[in-house]
């Protein structure tokens, strides 16, 4: 028996959350890196939830302005909360 995808494991794992309930806002925002980025907006979309994809010049960029100079994965991970805070989602 072969291991599931990343899309398939994301998929399942989505499969239970009620897309329609209103109270659900949670929109996470990664960066177009690669496969993994790929495979989980792939699934995220398939299940009907909302996703942000930010090209990483633009994420680098909002990251300029805000002061973060620095480079780790606690940084990034807080520019990309604040720019999903304050960039409008487009479909």
């Amino acid at each position: 028996m072969s291991s599931p995808t990343l899309a398939q494991a994301m998929a399942n794992l989505y499969a239970g959350i009620d897309v329609g309930a209103e109270e659900w806002v949670l929109t996470p925002c990664l960066e177009a890196t690669g496969t993994y980025s790929l495979e989980l907006s792939i699934a995220r979309f398939d299940t009907g939830l909302r996703v942000m994809v930010v090209n990483p010049q633009a994420s680098h960029n909002f990251a300029k302005v805000l002061g973060k100079h620095s480079k780790t994965d606690k940084v990034d991970a807080e520019t990309l909360a604040e720019y999903a805070e304050h960039m409008p989602f487009t479909r």
